[in-house]
């Protein structure tokens, strides 16, 4: 089956999930968390789901990521962790978890507007408010490597989601994606080698061996 179908087959199920779901309690949101290792192709893939989900027009949907959250270079730095942004422990995971508690048990008429980062690849800095999650919001897809580890403090956030989605692809094509990704910033083939063997495969054998069980696994 071609992706497009495969994407729209699965936006067909989400919608009757939260359709059951959001008639039980109407005054909440149904959360899909969207995970899997670097470069697994979380970003094009939530992109993909929302438009397809918004074109089945019956209720409206909101994307929210992980990678907000980022700690700006300037704390890695003095801490000493800039060569392993993007690891687990170089995010913000309580302001998540704060962000998503507000999102999931906000009431009707208490907050209509919840602004939510949003991380600049090209400045590489994460731009607070920068979009908005809205009371007409109803199903929230959020994506992120870590967001159903099963080691504290990532180990919470998964109280928040309706619905859990893996992305699996290939350790050779990870590989091959996290070397194109740098290749576009402009970096050295040293560079490119110290990024991918010290940073994004080791965050990559994390996500893998330290997950929950999803509800779904989508094969990209």
């Amino acid at each position: 089956m071609p992706q497009s179908e495969k994407i729209t087959a699965l936006a067909l199920k989400i919608m009757m999930l939260a359709e059951k779901s959001l008639k039980e309690k109407s005054d909440e949101k149904f959360i899909v968390a969207i995970f899997g290792a670097p470069a697994a192709g979380k970003s094009t893939f939530a992109d993909l789901l929302h438009q397809a989900l918004n074109k089945l027009n019956l209720y409206q949907t909101a994307l929210l990521a992980m990678d907000g959250f980022h700690l700006d270079n300037h704390i890695l730095e003095m801490r000493g962790q800039a060569i392993r942004k993007g690891a687990p422990f170089t995010f913000d995971v309580a302001g998540l978890k704060h962000c998503l508690h507000r999102i999931k048990n906000g009431k009707q008429g208490d907050e209509t507007e919840i602004f939510v980062p949003v991380f600049d690849r090209d400045l590489d800095v994460a731009r607070a408010g920068a979009t908005c999650i809205t009371g007409k919001d109803k199903i929230i897809l959020v994506e992120g490597n870590y967001l159903m580890l099963n080691q504290p403090p990532w180990h919470e956030l998964d109280q928040f989601f309706n619905l859990s989605i893996r992305l699996d692809v290939s350790l050779a094509e990870l590989r091959e994606r996290s070397m194109q990704r740098w290749l576009s910033y402009g970096l050295s083939p040293q560079q490119i080698r110290t990024k991918i063997e010290q940073n994004d495969m080791p965050n990559t054998h994390y996500v893998l061996e330290n997950s929950k069980e999803p509800d779904i696994i989508f094969t990209s």
